[in-house]
């Protein structure tokens, strides 16, 4: 679920809360006609049921934002640019925002029926927007009389107004989104006993989504070197490519071990769950426990910083393609220039940032501080841009680079950089899709492997389908080729292939574009 980022926090982005609403909506609708019942009791239900019990177990312990409030039969949307949360603890607290002002009381269940202490305690402040909202929603909030899970996961609390109608507040589970933020791995391994990283590492994941496709590309850092790879991932599943790595041998100790079990795991994966700042993906038997933050990782003063040696960025000038998954202005230009010092470590970053110069020091592997511009003025939209650059550049925090192209980690989503200058407006006219001697042209995305396989794992004897249709390049893909890890392959997007022996099979497919670029991923396949 996308979000965008507000003053108080994560928010749902609009488009995706009005559709979350609309079947909430239904959903309380359907329970709020003529001849509606309220939530069966428990058998117990004339017995006070203690927070974190089973009657409970949907409620506590998940943050919910509010989506609407007021009449069940037409409730109000919470108001663009608000965030609206409630949180109850196992010990009988909830606290959360009001969309301005934080607020806490104590609850108490028996059965469904839900009361929350009055008055509520809040702080003081005021806001710009929701003061109204957040007023009507504590009074709502204070008179709560009981409440349900729906079918579709939704929080659905209803409470006494005094005027006969149904009211009702409607909240979604609030989670950190997949996209747009570094997660950090706080242990894996199997279920039961996952073990935290080695002294001296910091795995982190970054997931960089492609606007266009439910697909993208994941990079991190493992404490000593960065990893790279194609990704597909709906609301609960995902699938990643075994990585391209860089080649730092200096790791701490049992680190290297750690990286190859990292790798495999997330090639592995197959879904993933992800509740308030916490993300688990799993893996067969297996699980990665990440969080937004982390554990800190303990200081190494013997091993290089994460991200390796800039030496070979010296000298180099590339152009900024995307800031996070956001593509540059039609027509506009942003490049950086590196002078690397003696050290590998430091030096200057310059370039042109859309509307004036700009040069920033090179603090460490890879931070940028001290940064000055020229004091030009120009289409606001353009500056718009360029500020929002300057500022993600300003808190950069690691940096991964090949002969191809330079990607770095910021507070605001990865800067991705190409070789080439991105100078030329858009043009009207169609791409050829037949292969030219002329090659590609500079801005041309080179080919991206997916790989889906079902069912998986495999049985014996049995068929099994091997889809890369959703590869994708900024041309047209012209061949498909397998290599079932069995000795025998394929060609076509979508085949099907039948194991006559148990095993781990590496699958690779080779994709190759009408321009002649090829990619290759491996997707690692358990046949029983």
């Amino acid at each position: 679920m996308r979000r965008i980022k507000s003053s108080g926090g994560y928010k749902i982005a609009r488009p995706a809360l009005l559709m979350l609403l609309i079947a909430a909506f239904l959903l309380a609708a359907c329970s709020s006609g003529e001849g509606a019942t309220e939530p069966v009791a428990s058998p117990e239900g004339d017995q006070a049921q203690q927070p974190g019990g089973d009657q409970s177990a949907g409620l506590v312990n998940t943050p919910w934002a509010l989506v609407g409030y007021g009449d069940a039969a037409n409730p109000v949307v919470v108001e663009d640019g608000t965030l609206v949360t409630v949180f109850f603890g196992p010990d009988g607290t909830v606290y959360g925002s009001g969309g301005c002002n934080n607020y806490n009381s104590t609850y108490t269940l028996e059965g469904s029926n839900l009361t929350v202490a009055s008055p509520i305690a809040s702080t003081m402040m005021a806001c710009e927007k929701g003061m109204e909202q957040e007023t009507t929603y504590l009074a709502a909030l204070q008179t709560a009389r009981s409440y349900e899970i729906t079918a579709s996961g939704s929080l659905n609390i209803k409470y006494d107004t005094g005027t006969g109608v149904e009211q009702i507040l409607i909240y979604i589970p609030e989670r950190a989104p997949l996209e747009g933020v570094t997660w950090t791995l706080v242990s894996f391994g199997p279920a039961g006993n996952p073990q935290p990283p080695v002294a001296g590492a910091n795995f982190t994941a970054q997931f960089l989504r492609d606007p266009n496709f439910p697909t993208g590309a994941v990079v991190g850092s493992t404490g000593c070197n960065d990893y790279r790879s194609a990704y597909f991932a709906t609301e609960n599943e995902i699938k990643i490519n075994l990585p391209s790595v860089s080649a730092n041998v200096e790791c701490p100790a049992g680190l290297p071990e750690q990286e190859q079990a990292f790798y495999q795991g997330l090639n592995l994966a197959r879904s993933y769950r992800i509740v308030s700042q916490n993300m688990q993906i799993f893996y067969g038997d297996q699980v990665m426990n990440f969080s937004l933050g982390g554990a800190p990782a303990p200081e190494v003063t013997e091993t290089p910083p994460a991200g390796g040696d800039l030496a070979g960025l010296n000298g180099t000038k590339w152009s900024l393609n995307s800031i996070e998954t956001a593509p540059l202005i039609p027509g506009t230009e942003i490049t950086a220039e590196f002078t690397i010092n003696a050290d590998g470590l430091t030096g200057i970053v310059s370039g042109f940032s859309g509307c004036n110069t700009y040069s920033g020091e090179i603090t460490g592997v890879f931070t940028v501080a001290n940064i000055t511009t020229s004091q030009s003025a120009c289409d606001p939209t353009v500056m718009d841009q360029e500020t929002t650059y300057l500022a993600a550049l300003g808190t950069s925090a690691g940096i991964t680079y090949d002969p191809t192209q330079v990607l770095i980690n910021t507070q605001f989503g990865v800067l991705a950089y190409g070789t080439a200058p991105v100078t030329a407006p858009p043009t009207t006219e169609q791409p050829t899709s037949e292969p030219t001697s002329e090659g590609p042209s500079e801005t041309t995305q080179a080919p991206v492997v997916i790989i889906t396989i079902t069912p998986d794992p495999s049985s014996v004897g049995g068929s099994t389908t091997f889809d890369g249709s959703a590869s994708y390049s900024g041309t047209d893909v012209v061949s498909f080729t397998w290599d079932f890890g069995d000795g025998t392959g394929a060609d076509g997007a979508v085949v099907e292939h039948t194991y006559t022996a148990g095993n781990t099979y590496a699958v690779t497919l080779t994709i190759t574009d009408a321009f002649g670029q090829i990619s290759t991923g491996t997707y690692v396949l358990a046949v029983q």
